[in-house]
């Protein structure tokens, strides 16, 4: 598998980085872009809390091109279902790059989708651990390669990393359709 580190943010004209977005207009671009391209996309949610799912389903077709989201909590959840390794969390801990990259490609395996997204980290408030807030990791599955994308921990609150999670990961979509 390969691994492709993208620089943060990812952006697109109209979107400013320290606002929180609409997130319905990126997701309605993503299942235009799927629908045209032929694709299915599966999520694998943690510090999102099913955000990226709720919003991709308000989206008029998603029903065309959304396989399944797996709200995973849990890292008992993440290795039964997503098949993240016991190894990877031990090594890299669950808030971890590798860790979003085995949770995307588990999602893309399970759902049996073309796309897998993976996001993992830490939403708030404060910290989790040794991991600060907004500390967010990202990941973008496709048969041969992993797309990673690291949020850099900033005190935002809860609710605007949950929003710069989904908002980054609708962007990383986006660019590969």
């Amino acid at each position: 598998m390969h691994y492709l580190e993208l620089s943060f943010p990812l952006s697109r004209p109209g979107i400013e980085p320290d606002r929180c977005p609409d997130l319905l207009p990126l997701a309605q671009t993503c299942v235009r872009g799927l629908r045209e391209a032929g694709k299915t996309v599966a999520l694998a949610e943690s510090c999102t809390g099913g955000l990226l799912a709720k919003t991709l389903t308000d989206a008029a077709g998603a029903s065309d091109v959304f396989q399944c989201g797996i709200v995973a909590y849990s890292e008992q959840i993440k290795q039964e279902l997503l098949g993240v390794s016991e190894e990877t969390l031990k090594r890299y801990s669950v808030v971890s790059a590798e860790t979003a990259a085995e949770m995307a490609a588990g999602v893309r395996e399970a759902g049996h989708a073309d796309i897998g997204i993976g996001v993992t980290g830490v939403a708030g408030p404060g910290p989790d651990g040794h991991h600060p807030e907004g500390e967010i990791y990202l990941a973008l599955a496709e048969e041969s390669n992993i797309r990673v994308l690291r949020i850099p921990p900033k005190p935002r609150g809860r609710m605007r990393n949950r929003q710069l999670a989904a908002e980054q990961a609708f962007l990383m979509l986006s660019e590969i359709l």
